[in-house]
């Protein structure tokens, strides 16, 4: 889960700084990322929920 932690702190930071974050959802794709994960990373990065119905926690804190 090494590659997949690091790709989603990339793509946290990257959304963080207002940066295009295509090429670090790319990568978190790549180390099997599911959507979920990357969309949850991004709301939270905004202010919202990880998941919209509040069901489950972000597994990367």
């Amino acid at each position: 889960m090494g590659k997949l932690k690091d790709a989603i702190e990339r793509l946290r930071d990257d959304a963080s700084a207002g940066k295009n974050v295509i090429p670090a959802m790319v990568t978190a794709t790549k180390a099997l990322g599911t959507t979920g994960e990357l969309l949850g990373t991004v709301r939270e990065v905004f202010g919202y929920p990880y998941d919209p119905m509040e069901t489950i926690e972000n597994p990367f804190h």
